[in-house]
């Protein structure tokens, strides 16, 4: 049997935010002044700025699903690969909802101190998601 460790257990309550939409669990797990490396610079930064980005998935994707298909470990990082799926129902990136089904994988690197999230590093499949809605 696998045990899940603490680590992987926040890292696990992070991804599943973005199809719950429950934010609250956040306050636990994410420091207020996380650093996301790979946040817009015009981006607000910190646990802040990650509420907003669960917003702006919630908002564009309906039936909204993020799946983790591979989790590596090390120290204090937390690698997840997965897939974000959903119909293409809201406006973003200046493309209009298309109603369309997508599906796109993604890469989070999560670092954890003192049981919270404390440094983010992501990276999404745009490239594939425009193709998929015919930008």
């Amino acid at each position: 049997m696998i045990t899940q460790t603490q680590n992987s257990r926040i890292a696990h309550q992070i991804v599943d935010t973005f199809v719950t939409g429950d934010t609250s669990v956040l306050e636990d797990v994410v420091a207020v002044d996380a650093l996301d490396h790979t946040s817009p610079s015009s981006g607000t930064g910190g646990r802040a700025g990650l509420i907003e980005g669960i917003g702006f998935y919630r908002a564009t994707f309906s039936d909204l699903e993020v799946t983790v298909e591979q989790e590596l470990e090390a120290g204090d990082l937390v690698a997840i690969y997965g897939r974000i799926s959903g119909i293409h129902s809201g406006d973003a990136l200046g493309i209009t909802g298309t109603g369309k089904r997508v599906s796109f994988p993604y890469i989070d690197i999560f670092r954890v101190a003192d049981g919270q999230m404390v440094e983010a590093w992501h990276l999404e499949d745009i490239a594939g998601l425009l193709r998929q809605v015919g930008a």
